[in-house]
């Protein structure tokens, strides 16, 4: 689940805990699984109160260039095997994400 990083530890740093400790702290929780247990955590409960439509699944891969090269990055095949990467993007039929990734992309789907 895409989590826009910055704002969120804007909107929830105060007196007692500053965004440099969120910050500080950041590596641990991903490497903790935090954010992934949280993410299964809002979907089991979406699922509970408003129910998830998979019938009607979609998804969108998204191509973004990569000159440089980072750890995801790979030859793209339809850009003249530069580097790149792709965002893969699930949803449901009412548009609620499933999930999404970061891969090469020269990866399939």
């Amino acid at each position: 689940m895409a989590l826009k990083w910055i704002p969120l530890y804007k909107k929830i740093s105060d007196a007692t805990c500053s965004a440099a400790t969120i910050r500080r702290h950041r590596k641990e929780w991903i490497a903790a699984g935090l954010f992934e247990t949280l993410e299964q955590i809002c979907l089991d409960n979406y699922d509970r109160i408003v129910g998830r439509e998979l019938d009607g699944v979609c998804t969108e891969t998204c191509f973004v260039k990569a000159p440089y090269g980072d750890e995801v990055a790979g030859r793209s095949p339809v850009d003249r095997s530069k580097y790149g990467a792709k965002r893969p993007v699930m949803t449901d039929a009412s548009a609620v994400l499933i999930g999404v990734v970061a891969a090469p992309a020269n990866c399939n789907d």
